[in-house]
């Protein structure tokens, strides 16, 4: 295994926050069996399945990983739990403080990714566009943090399409064509 592909403390910590994160979320819809909760929980699994991939993929890109991902990355992982946390008490992730919460995690993805495109240089111009789509999200559900309850929905839908959209349908098909993604990383 060559010293390029080796993981990192700093990976092998997130993916093990990533996996409390789950458990807790799986943990809350064991106790509550409405189609209702179910429905939202199972949501808030895709979403921080997909915040996870995104870090992974942005940290199997950084040959080093700087003071500032370190930030970022802690940064993230402290808003996701406490976002999980809301979700699991709650029933819901689109209460003002969810989706303020929600907006840092989003605001890390963007700087991730400028991060990437800025240290990696190819494509650069892909994963600039992956970090501002990040950011468009970010602001969308934070400006709706501050106005009524019943709107936080449909943002919080909006941004989920803009990212996954701009970066599992867009962004990723291109980047393993053109700068293959280290998969034993």
């Amino acid at each position: 295994m060559s010293n390029q592909s080796r993981v990192g403390w700093l990976e092998l910590f997130y993916d093990l926050i990533f996996a409390a994160c789950t458990l807790i979320i799986f943990m809350s819809m064991k106790q509550d069996f409405s189609v209702e909760n179910q429905w939202w929980l199972s949501f808030v699994v895709l979403l921080v399945f997909s915040v996870w991939l995104m870090t992974t993929l942005a940290l199997n890109r950084l040959r080093d990983q700087s003071t500032w991902v370190r930030f970022l990355v802690f940064a993230q992982m402290g808003a996701l739990i406490i976002t999980v946390f809301i979700a699991a008490q709650t029933s819901s992730v689109d209460n003002n403080l969810g989706l303020f919460f929600l907006a840092i995690v989003f605001v890390t993805l963007g700087f991730l990714a400028r991060t990437v495109a800025r240290e990696v240089g190819t494509p650069a111009t892909m994963q600039r566009y992956a970090g501002w789509g990040a950011f468009i999200a970010a602001l969308i559900i934070g400006i709706n943090a501050f106005t009524p309850e019943s709107f936080n929905i449909f943002a919080l839908a909006f941004a989920f399409l803009i990212i996954v959209v701009g970066y599992f349908l867009l962004f990723l098909p291109r980047m393993d064509r053109q700068m293959p993604i280290d998969r034993e990383h």
